[in-house]
């Protein structure tokens, strides 16, 4: 199955305005709607691939079936690929009549997904390639998210500096 079913849109916009979209992009070209949708999803998924392909397993999310309950799949990346979607659904009918509200969605998706891929202080909840997400608990009783993905710092010399080792 797909990852995302025609259902999903309805989070983001109605059905009949998304089947409304997609005749329309449809009289412009030769393909059916369901290719065009298709086509619109692709091009999404590669979107987001792009920003997080380095540093996570996004091909495993994408493997995911939305048929299944309870839902297995990542709400920021379905949300992000329906956004996505739709903005490249909106070019292909008009590049400069794109609703303010879809633009702002992809924007914010895009900022989204560059704060994923640069980590920081945002943890995306799909695993990374090189390890995953710890949670350690502090001195003060509060929590700590530890990316094991890092490296480890490099340091030429590690014993050269003696002042302060302490006595076993």
């Amino acid at each position: 199955m797909a990852y995302l079913q025609k259902d999903d849109y309805t989070l983001r916009i109605p059905l009949k305005y998304f089947d409304q979209i997609l005749n329309q992009v449809a009289e412009n070209s030769t393909l059916d709607v369901d290719a065009i949708r298709e086509d619109a999803e692709q091009t999404a998924m590669s979107e987001i691939g792009s920003y997080l392909s380095l540093r996570y397993k996004i091909e495993d999310e994408f493997s995911k079936d939305g048929t299944v309950s309870p839902d297995p799949r990542n709400k920021d990346v379905l949300k992000c690929l329906m956004d996505i979607s739709l903005f490249h659904l909106f070019y292909t009918i008009s590049p400069r009549d794109i609703p303010e509200t879809r633009q702002r969605a992809y924007y914010d998706c895009k900022e989204k997904l560059a704060a994923y891929r640069d980590g920081g202080l945002i943890v995306f909840p799909i695993f990374p390639i090189l390890g995953g997400i710890e949670e350690k608990t502090t001195e003060d009783g509060g929590n700590e998210r530890i990316n094991l993905s890092s490296h480890s710092k490099f340091i030429s010399k590690p014993f050269s500096d003696t002042s302060n080792l302490e006595e076993v």
